[in-house]
């Protein structure tokens, strides 16, 4: 489900234990697992509940079809015991971590029994396992027994439990604290993850000329934790995240967002969306902190400063200070049928018209691009819509199935794949109409407020599980298959997954919020009750092409502003030659459909007709790379053909070099 996204920001909790640790000694994760008996209740997971049994046998099977030994039936029941839970994993650092010493780790594994017997029953099949396997044991401390192993490997009962540890044991109690889940919720599944533990053993074991700039970043994320915790009722999964600190940390490092999600984002999300996310971000403290490491980094010269240098814009200070602190991205029926290509991205804009300003610069060094390096078979097509400004990237000519759109409107910049999603975005922003706290299987989920949240997402489940359903099946039907046995018919788990109409029956969807809780950050995450019905609208979801909406700021970035760059570098004289033909094509256009008549000046080739169509593809007529406007000369009684000139870099008739004049006539004849 969500929590990835959200474990993916990273770090959480670690409660003080009754009992005070060695020094230097942290958790760095703790993990305890009720097992899936406590996560599989619904009835609908029974068939997986019953493979997943089975596949500890059927690892204990897999050496000796690999060719290796036949593992007795202790390694089956002992592998059966770990998958099945419940246990407790807690991986340590004890000591100061030193470059070129062991690191100094630990690892605990401890299986709670019924009683001391049955944890002495587990300890007896691991001394079987080890002698199999060639590893004596010998007597321990604490009644333990210890592997004949290159590092230390103990074993044994404590009490009702089986503890097996590597390196050392620890027997402070692990304390997790109060939980978070609803009062009649038992947690299946509780970690805890330190990530300052892990900065610790990182930073402490390597050279610091190996971490360059990356030093400082994680020295300063160090103080982050992060715990998570899942549990299961009759109608929900429930799960809760939690990053303890987290303003401070936000606050130290410049990344603490200005304000929560804007009303004004919520509500230019469509009530029929098929997903949603929505997030606050401090863009410029990013921007600061990245930069931050690029002066570490000590580069011959600063990339941003190079990008500013070939193409004019200065992204922190003409893009990235024109944001707001809210960003989203959703699919809906509204901007295109639900899936791929109703994908919109969207960004709160603190300075809307300043913004506008330099997104006219972008389109402008697009074109010049598609001009110089395309031969105009990429371009920028100006367009509006209800009394709103669109902007296409269109390729003339050539069967593209894409029409990438941006807009400025209701505050937000709006960026989808077709001009249709983007239309009805916009739309959707301006019209007032119902948004996604209207959507019933939103309301079914969302609990609290809507105020004052750092985080949002939304899956429709029912409707992305059609697409999720047949993947899903996939994977039911290879566990079935991985847990059977060749020579025993009886090992079958049969049918996992229910028929769709079933599994649909009565599903939920995913609704995951995220506030402040004083000084910490909260998310918690409500889902079916059903880890298929669940399973199946992820990957529904995963399916229905997020990703890709994701991953074209780098597509564009890897294939588009190369071009940008290249042409604009390509001295200023490319870039007045491909502006002197776009508008000279512009003006055989006019005169195709003006029964031979040019116009009289270049400023009918911005001007919209009803439909809102430009014969230059833009809002305003370019200037020349000097800052000068171009020249236009139409026919006359002695002229057959318009002349578009610039006079060059000095402004002056005639010249040499950059300073020589430059037209039409001259580019079409191959003299320039």
């Amino acid at each position: 489900m969500m929590n990835a996204a959200t474990l993916l920001l990273g770090l959480i909790t670690q409660t003080a234990a009754p009992q005070q640790p060695p020094p230097g000694t942290h958790d760095l994760l703790v993990l305890r697992w009720a097992g899936p008996e406590a996560l599989l209740v619904h009835p609908k997971d029974q068939g997986l509940l019953a493979a997943l049994g089975l596949v500890g046998e059927r690892l204990a099977e897999l050496p000796a079809e690999l060719g290796g030994p036949l593992l007795p039936d202790e390694a089956g029941e002992l592998l059966a015991r770990v998958l099945g839970g419940p246990l407790d994993l807690r991986v340590g650092l004890f000591g100061r971590p030193t470059i070129g010493a062991p690191p100094p780790v630990s690892v605990q594994l401890a299986l709670p029994e019924s009683s001391a017997e049955g944890a002495l029953a587990v300890a007896e099949r691991v001394r079987s396992l080890a002698g199999f396997a060639g590893l004596a044991s010998s007597p321990a401390a604490g009644g333990l027994l210890e592997l004949a192993a290159p590092v230390p490997i103990l074993f044994g009962a404590r009490g009702d439990d089986f503890v097996l540890a590597l390196n050392r044991v620890d027997d402070t109690p692990i304390d997790l604290g109060a939980t978070r889940l609803p009062p009649d919720v038992e947690a299946a599944v509780h970690l805890r993850f330190d990530y300052g533990a892990l900065m610790e053993l990182v930073t402490g074991m390597a050279p610091p000329q190996e971490l360059g700039p990356m030093r400082g970043l994680l020295e300063a994320f160090g103080t982050m934790r992060i715990e998570w915790e899942m549990g299961v009722d009759a109608e929900r999964t429930h799960s809760v995240v939690t990053v303890p600190g987290y303003v401070d940390t936000m606050n130290e490092l410049g990344l603490m967002p200005a304000a929560p999600i804007s009303e004004q984002s919520l509500a230019a999300v469509p009530a029929d969306a098929t997903w949603a996310t929505l997030g606050a971000a401090s863009f410029t403290g990013a921007a600061d902190l990245f930069l931050g490491m690029l002066e570490e980094a000590d580069l011959p010269q600063d990339p941003l400063e190079m990008l500013a240098q070939q193409t004019g814009l200065h992204l922190k200070d003409d893009v990235l200070a024109h944001l707001g602190s809210t960003w989203g991205a959703y699919a809906s029926d509204s901007t295109g049928g639900g899936g791929l290509l109703s994908m919109v991205l969207l960004l709160e804009l603190a300075d809307p018209q300043a913004f506008a300003r330099t997104k006219e610069r972008i389109e402008e060094l697009i074109d010049s691009a598609g001009l110089a390096q395309a031969e105009g078979y990429v371009r920028v097509r100006g367009w509006e819509s209800d009394g709103v400004s669109f902007s296409s990237i269109v390729f003339p000519g050539l069967p593209v199935p894409l029409e990438p759109t941006c807009s400025v409107a209701a505050g937000h910049l709006f960026i989808a794949l077709t001009p249709q999603a983007a239309l009805g975005a916009v739309r959707q922003a301006t019209a007032g109409a119902s948004d996604l706290r209207d959507n019933p299987r939103f309301q079914e989920q969302f609990f609290g407020s809507g105020a004052d949240l750092y985080a949002l997402a939304f899956l429709d489940t029912p409707r992305l599980m059609r697409d999720g359903y047949g993947p899903t099946s996939l994977f039911c039907s290879a566990l079935t298959n991985g847990t059977r046995s060749r020579r025993d018919g009886a090992r079958d788990a049969g049918r996992i997954l229910p028929p769709f109409a079933e599994l649909a029956r009565g599903a939920k969807g995913v609704v995951s919020a995220a506030r402040l809780e004083g000084g910490d950050l909260v998310q918690f995450e409500h889902a079916d009750g059903s880890m298929l019905v669940n399973a199946a609208g992820t990957l529904g979801f995963l399916g229905s092409g997020p990703v890709l909406l994701f991953a074209a700021p780098g597509l564009l970035a890897t294939f588009v502003v190369p071009k940008v760059v290249q042409a604009r570098s390509a001295t200023p004289k490319g870039k007045a030659r491909a502006d002197i033909m776009a508008i000279n094509n512009a003006l055989n256009e006019y005169a195709a459909l003006n029964r031979g008549r040019y116009p009289d000046t270049l400023e009918a080739l911005v001007t919209p007709d009803e439909n809102g169509y430009t014969f230059l593809d833009r809002r305003s007529v370019p200037r020349d790379p000097w800052g000068n406007e171009y020249l236009y000369e139409p026919p006359s009684y002695d002229q057959v053909q318009p002349r578009v000139y610039s006079l060059g870099a000095d402004g002056r008739i005639d010249g040499q070099g950059e300073d020589a004049d430059i037209d039409n006539w001259t580019i079409i004849d191959g003299d320039a």
